[in-house]
């Protein structure tokens, strides 16, 4: 699961400077249970105050018991949290996504330690077979994992920007009738509820502090002054009134009036949209889609000035991926009316008849053929990782004829498999391409692969994943211009678009062309 835990607004923020009522709630909830748990021994009189026996099993009200506790049993739970974590992380919810699993975790497995550690036996009760874990009774780990369940959903309805009293109030209802039910069956102690209470407050604050996860939020609307643009490309955008909720709210929060929304469509991935944005000449454009509708957009926005924020909705994102953009999207959307204005790199590309931008890489030769052969459904399915079921039909290397002019120098002639020109380097987290690549250095880098057999292109392969410099079938070049010429033609690709055979190309850089809104912290 990509992002959960450890980045806020691409920052790496330390625990101490993440929410600070996440932070309050966990001294309060280590602090309480720990004191509830040295008070045991003296709260029998808490636990009289229940004075109500078992019904029988085959009672009406026994069987109604017993339906609801294994209906509601932590297992039960599981497999209902599995399903809500699966539908947030497709609307790109990480890090609530990965607090809800972390705190069933913690709410379960901290419940059965400190049973065995406690060692407080259950009550009495004809229902002793409905009991899941036969262990001992404090805390109670069905009430823990429910009020756990409930303290989550709050959290995740406050990230989308929802109210969360009517899930606060509905929570607590369920948790108190979970919690009658239980005393009824026998199986728990008014203290073993409170204190499952209160270790679920425990586990639920502490994974929203690690995953910087907000179960409240304290802000409020500003006054609206500023205006915003949102661009997205449907195909790409999954749970669009979410998507639209919390965009709309995040940015009325920061002093935005209601956004304009432009949405891309297969004839148009963002041109006529860009132009609008323009026309009305908002404070701050929007882009949510993958790295073909942010080349697009940014190529029309280029030399503008417009600020530009980036919310990844595709399945590469390899600009946000390098230039450590936050893919969660609601740590997007905070850094997009949060963070710096960073003047950016684009590369111009220059065919014969026309030309387009790159905001990432272009390339001619293998890896175009890879991204043309890669199947689209395998890649909504599985990701980047479709990129290597495609690349394994291409292993064979495959050479053509290329002359290579870097800005005034002289022409280089080679035998190719793959020229690719960067304006970022990395192509997932960990393998960069082209190492030296940055789009902020008003330069291009360039990476010309030479193999001749299947031995030279694992041997390229292994240089490019371990980064060196150069090696027998590796040449790198950097300038701000490359004209490429290819005899018979090549296929060539734009930030994964495919854009046709081409024979002579020239790629020139455009330094700080785009102003776009970036962390603040060091960039490659």
């Amino acid at each position: 699961m990509p992002e959960a835990f450890p980045r806020r607004y691409g920052v790496t923020m330390p625990w101490w400077k993440r929410s600070q009522v996440a932070l309050v709630a966990t001294l309060a909830f280590a602090l309480a249970f720990w004191g509830w748990t040295l008070l045991l021994p003296g709260l029998g009189w808490l636990d009289e105050l229940w004075r109500w026996s078992p019904p029988q099993p085959e009672s009406p009200i026994g069987q109604i018991l017993a339906a609801t506790s294994i209906a509601t049993s932590p297992g039960v739970v599981f497999i209902a949290l599995m399903g809500i974590t699966g539908w947030a992380s497709r609307r790109r919810l990480f890090a609530a996504s990965g607090a809800i699993t972390l705190a069933f975790a913690l709410s379960w497995s901290l419940g059965v330690i400190f049973q065995s550690q406690v060692e407080r036996a259950r009550p009495e009760t004809p229902f002793d077979y409905l009991i899941t874990h036969l262990g001992n009774a404090y805390p109670s780990v069905h009430i823990a994992v429910w009020t756990m369940t409930a303290i989550m959903l709050v959290a995740l309805q406050s990230t989308m920007r929802r109210s969360v009293w009517p899930w606060i109030i509905a929570g607590g209802g369920v948790v108190g009738l979970l919690s009658v039910a239980d005393l009824a069956l026998g199986h728990s102690r008014v203290s073993d509820i409170v204190g499952g209470v209160l270790l679920a407050g425990l586990a639920s604050s502490v994974a929203s502090l690690i995953a910087d996860v907000h179960v409240v939020r304290l802000g409020k609307e500003l006054e609206p002054e500023k205006t915003a643009a949102v661009i997205y490309n449907p195909a790409k955008v999954i749970g669009i009134e979410m998507f639209n909720e919390l965009v709309e709210r995040t940015l009325a929060e920061h002093g935005y009036k209601e956004p304009l929304w432009l949405n891309t469509t297969k004839e148009d991935p963002g041109v006529a949209m860009a132009h609008a944005a323009m026309k009305r000449h908002v404070d701050l454009v929007l882009v949510a889609g993958g790295d073909g509708t942010v080349r697009v957009v940014l190529g029309e926005l280029a030399d503008t000035g417009m600020p530009v924020a980036i919310l990844p909705s595709g399945t590469g994102n390899l600009l946000a991926r390098n230039l450590d953009i936050p893919l969660d999207l609601e740590r997007a959307m905070l850094l997009a009316v949060t963070g710096d204005v960073s003047p950016t790199d684009l590369i111009e590309v220059t065919f014969p008849d026309h030309t387009e931008y790159a905001a990432v890489l272009a390339g001619v030769g293998i890896d175009a053929d890879i991204m043309g052969d890669t199947n689209e459904d395998l890649k909504k399915a599985i990701g980047p990782a479709a990129y290597i079921v495609a690349g394994a039909k291409h292993l064979r290397a495959n050479p053509m004829n290329v002359r290579l002019t870097v800005d005034q120098s002289e022409t280089v002639e080679a035998e190719a498999s793959l020229v690719s020109v960067g304006n970022v380097g990395e192509l997932q987290q960990g393998v960069s391409i082209i190492p030296d690549a940055s789009a902020h250095d008003g330069k291009l880098d360039v990476l010309v692969a030479t193999p001749h057999s299947t031995l030279d292109m694992a041997q390229m392969i292994t240089d490019v994943l371990t980064e060196a410099k150069d090696g027998p079938n590796l040449a790198r070049y950097s300038g701000g211009k490359l004209r490429l010429e290819i005899e018979g033609g090549a296929m060539c690709q734009i930030d994964g678009d495919v854009v046709g055979e081409v024979d002579d190309v020239t790629f020139q850089v455009r330094p700080g062309a785009v102003a776009l809104v970036l962390p603040d912290l060091p960039l490659r």
